[in-house]
């Protein structure tokens, strides 16, 4: 999804992001991840009114070196962000190992709502059917088949 600071990035810009793969740094821990990819630029400048972070926030610094922010990211932050990426795709970046490439497409906040929602509705299910249990039949009724 398109980051609260969207608008300091330029159609150019957006198209390198949108269309480059990105490679997920050994630079990484609970706070964030470092991306190794093109340098990207924000028309606007690379300083901005500290503002509140978000999981998955993708701040973008003066060197262009995306910046991930993760579970024990900090509260604010004084870098554009570009982008957010969706909640659902969080935990398979935060798997995903040091060396390979990622690649970033953009949706609207209604389709991450939805992707989530089915992710967790498909999560439920299995625990649904990891926990119907049947009733184990006795001597005499396996007997009597």
């Amino acid at each position: 999804m398109a980051g609260p600071q969207g608008d300091y990035f330029d159609a150019l810009t957006w198209r390198r992001f949108l269309g480059s793969s990105f490679v997920v740094s050994s630079s990484r821990d609970r706070m964030a991840q470092m991306l190794d990819g093109p340098a990207i630029a924000a028309c606007r400048g690379h300083d901005i009114v500290s503002d509140g972070t978000t999981l998955g926030s993708i701040q973008v610094p003066s060197s262009g070196r995306l910046i991930v922010l993760m579970a024990e990211r900090q509260t604010t932050g004084g870098y554009p962000k570009i982008a957010t990426v969706a909640s659902v795709d969080v935990p398979r970046l935060a798997q995903t190992p040091s060396g390979l490439a990622i690649r970033f497409r953009l949706i609207s906040q209604a389709a991450a709502e939805a992707l989530l929602v089915a992710e967790r509705q498909a999560l439920q299910d299995v625990i649904v059917s990891l926990s119907e249990k049947t009733t184990p039949m006795s001597v005499a009724q396996e007997v009597a088949l």
